[in-house]
This record gives C-alpha cells, structure tokens and sequence, in this order.
C-alpha cells in the first residue's frame, strides 16, 4: 500500500494549499503500527510542511474592527483610493500596533 498526502488539487499543487506540521496529525492508540506511522508523518509530512506563523498581536483585532473597517468603507464608496487607503492603514495599524 502506498500511501501520500497531498492538498487541495490545483494547476500548482504547491501554491494552492499548505499542509501543517505532523503535530496536527495523530495516530490511534490502537494501531497495529504505531511507530511506523508516527515516522511517517514525522518523515514525509514535515518534510511538505508549511512554516506556522507565530500568534497574532493581541492588538490586530483592534486595528481589523478600528481603521481596516473605517478605510475600506471609505473604499467602498469611492471616497478614498486603494493606494491612499493602503497608506492610511499602514500608518494607523502601526500606531496601535506600537501603543
């Protein structure tokens, strides 16, 4: 039995998906070949895996609910582009992001 992981298909099987590191995956404890199982997903999975970013600022929730959601109103009604926009929340995220 051949067995493989793979994500969701696509014309580019790499950039359409990510596969997380083996510590997602778990082996029942009552298989009949644990360890090779566990070497497997340690082995091959990890191998294909995608790097895990670390947590968030606890602060991103207030800049998503706060000025993201103020400019891209004002984006949506055509008062503000998207490069004054973009330039807008770049300057205001890094403020409550620095506070």
């Amino acid at each position: 039995t051949k067995l493989a992981i793979t994500c969701w298909p696509s014309d580019d099987p790499a950039a359409s998906n990510y596969l997380k590191p083996s510590q997602f995956f778990s082996v029942t404890t009552d298989t009949k070949n644990a360890d090779a199982a566990v070497t497997y997903l340690y082995d091959v999975v990890e191998e294909h895996s995608s790097q895990i970013f670390p947590p968030l600022s606890n602060k991103t929730s207030e800049v998503i609910n706060g000025p993201m959601q103020e400019i891209a109103e004002k984006v949506l009604f055509g008062e503000m582009t998207a490069e004054d926009a973009a330039e807008e929340l770049f300057t205001r995220g890094n403020e409550i992001m620095g506070q």
